[in-house]
């Protein structure tokens, strides 16, 4: 989620391959990616009322941070922390 300065959860746990979402609730924010494995693709969307969605597929292992590029001075980040498959199946 997306919204009242902040996204929620502010930590996600993924695996290789799957597709994150954020939903816009209220305001004039953006998800920008800010660091990315090597190899993954960054990205940078705007949320508010016309982009109310933002997906990105997550096909590399490791740490991605985020932020929104109007309100990251007020803590408005987030971080994905991606396993590969087979090191998230060891941990089951």
């Amino acid at each position: 989620m997306v919204g009242d300065f902040q996204f929620t959860p502010k930590t996600v746990n993924a695996r290789v391959g799957d597709t994150i979402s954020w939903s816009w609730q209220n305001g004039t924010h953006t998800t920008t990616s800010t660091s990315v494995p090597a190899g993954a693709t960054s990205w940078d969307s705007p949320m508010n009322s016309s982009s109310t969605r933002f997906r990105t597929r997550v096909t590399v292992a490791g740490t991605y941070r985020y932020q929104c590029s109007f309100h990251f001075a007020m803590g408005m980040k987030g971080t994905i922390k991606v396993m590969a498959a087979r090191d998230a199946a060891n941990q089951q």
